[in-house]
């Protein structure tokens, strides 16, 4: 049991962080936090959350098994809470070690029930919700992204038509390589300048995806990036589109 347990775990770490974009839709490569202090905020999550470091070009930000997320430089307008985006939420085995390392630092954790998720509330005030799973074989893993709107219950069908979406877990939620998850709620602003700013996406073919949007009425505008476009969901959430290299 030992040896198979070592065996999955390194065939976990060897296996793309999110799934190659499918040809009709888009596939999730990372989330996008903006952060006044982005080295700090990465120390945070490198030191309490034990995830990695992570670069790509000129951006930085922290990878974990089956997720990545990049910051940058900006403050946000408000904290994830009271947008389109709530919170990222995480896995790990076992909360003890969890909350050693953040005893260590300036921001804490509280749960509404015992035994629940641990809520954190994290720099630049970005929510982290963390599970606890005893049957997981890494430190720690990526979990979600929880979307709320007054919408929530269409979301499912909205992602499954526009970016080829697979069933999640339950009718509330589905997979575009990460997880998505929709509650409803009825007051949430734009995600576009909150701490958790945007998903990004790839797709295969961005002028056929462009193209297709258009035909169902939802516009995607150009980005000061080469070769991104970006769109808004229903919820208010902001998402990158680019094209897979």
């Amino acid at each position: 049991m030992v040896l198979f347990r070592i065996f999955a775990a390194s065939l976990l770490m060897v296996l793309p962080l999110l799934a190659q974009p499918g040809r009709g839709g888009a596939t999730m490569t990372h989330v996008h936090v903006n952060s006044a202090d982005p080295e700090a905020a990465i120390a945070f999550w490198t030191g309490a959350l034990a995830v990695s470091g992570y670069s790509t070009g000129t951006m930085s930000g922290i990878t974990m098994q089956g997720g990545v997320v990049l910051f940058s430089k900006a403050a946000p307008t408000g904290p994830s809470v009271g947008s389109a985006i709530e919170h990222i939420g995480i896995r790990v085995p076992d909360f003890a070690p969890l909350m050693a390392r953040l005893a260590k630092t300036s921001y804490k954790g509280s749960q509404a029930t015992p035994g629940g998720p641990l809520l954190i509330e994290g720099p630049d005030g970005v929510r982290i919700e963390v599970v606890e799973d005893s049957d997981m074989y890494t430190v720690v893993e990526f979990g979600h992204v929880h979307v709320v709107g007054p919408k929530a219950v269409e979301m499912p069908a909205w992602y499954t038509a526009n970016l080829g979406a697979r069933p999640g877990a339950d009718d509330t939620s589905v997979r575009i390589g990460g997880a998505l998850w929709f509650s409803k709620a009825d007051a949430v602003v734009p995600t576009k300048g909150r701490a958790i700013d945007h998903i990004s996406v790839e797709t295969r073919d961005l002028a056929a995806f462009t193209k297709k949007m258009g035909e169902v009425g939802i516009k995607l505008e150009a980005t000061d990036k080469p070769k991104v476009m970006a769109m808004t969901d229903p919820s208010g959430m902001l998402i990158e589109v680019s094209e897979a290299q």
